[in-house]
C-alpha cells in the first residue's frame, strides 16, 4: 500500500485520480495529527483553467474540492491559508456559494487579491 502523504499528494494534484487511489486513502484514518501535503494557491488555478478548457466538468470540479474540503492532513499554503480553505469550500459546496460556471475563476481569483 502506498504512503499516505503520496495519496494524498496525488488527490491534491490530480482532479481525476485514479479509484485504486481513493481505495487505498480510505484505509488510512480519517483523523490526522499533521499536515501532510499542502494545497496552493496554484493548484486551484491550475483546477480551474482545466475547467475553463473544458478538460473538467463542473461536476469533477467539485468532487476534486470534495476530497480535499476538510481534511486534517492536508494544509493550505502558507499566507493564503484563508483564501485557499475558502476558495476549496466554494469549489466544494456550489449549491450554497456559486455555481461552477464560466464565472467561477473571477470569483476565485478575487479571493487572491490582497
Amino acid at each position: 500500500m502506498r504512503s499516505r502523504e503520496s495519496l494524498l499528494a496525488e488527490i491534491v494534484d490530480n482532479p481525476l485520480p485514479d479509484p485504486s487511489v481513493l481505495s487505498e486513502l480510505k484505509e488510512y484514518p480519517w483523523d490526522c495529527d499533521k499536515e501532510l501535503v499542502t494545497i496552493t494557491k496554484a493548484h486551484i488555478c491550475t483546477v480551474l483553467a482545466a475547467f475553463r478548457e473544458k478538460r473538467l466538468t463542473a461536476e469533477q470540479v467539485r468532487d476534486w474540492a470534495n476530497r480535499i474540503e476538510g481534511r486534517d492532513d492536508i494544509g493550505y499554503e502558507l499566507g493564503f491559508e484563508g483564501a485557499v480553505n475558502e476558495a476549496i469550500f466554494c469549489l466544494a459546496n456550489p449549491y450554497i456559494n456559486y455555481p461552477i460556471d464560466g464565472n467561477i475563476h473571477v470569483r476565485i481569483d478575487n479571493l487572491f487579491v490582497d
